[in-house]
């Protein structure tokens, strides 16, 4: 059952958040290239977040807390190291692709970070 849609105009993609029957929040992403039908990639236990050109900014689940990765449909996804504690989920990617927003919950609250991707570097 698809949860939300994300669009990858320069690739002509469709960025499905899915949720699996008995799997709780455990979710799945499908890329739907929208010409044809056809999908173009999967990832178990992953969420998508943000999508600029191809790569896919997703949220994967390392046993205890959500974990931002950077994913291309056809390999394995990339993880984005912070140092930041509980749930870290991409939001939105920036018009360039050089940053990538994040949300952080933990202990009932919320907070924005900036990560710039060049550098690495988290504000």
């Amino acid at each position: 059952m698809p949860l939300g849609v994300e669009i990858d105009p320069t690739r002509g993609w469709l960025v499905l958040n899915e949720a699996p029957v008995g799997r709780g929040m455990v979710g799945n992403v499908r890329v739907v290239d929208v010409a044809d039908g056809s999908v173009v990639g999967r990832l178990e236990g992953g969420t998508a977040g943000a999508v600029f050109d191809g790569v896919i900014a997703v949220a994967m689940t390392d046993g205890e807390w959500k974990r931002p990765a950077l994913w291309t449909p056809g390999s394995y996804p990339e993880p984005v190291l912070t140092d930041l504690p509980g749930d870290i989920v991409p939001v939105a990617c920036s018009p360039d692709g050089q940053a990538v927003l994040l949300r952080q919950d933990f202990r009932a609250r919320n907070e924005l970070h900036l990560l710039d991707l060049p550098s690495g570097r988290l504000t």
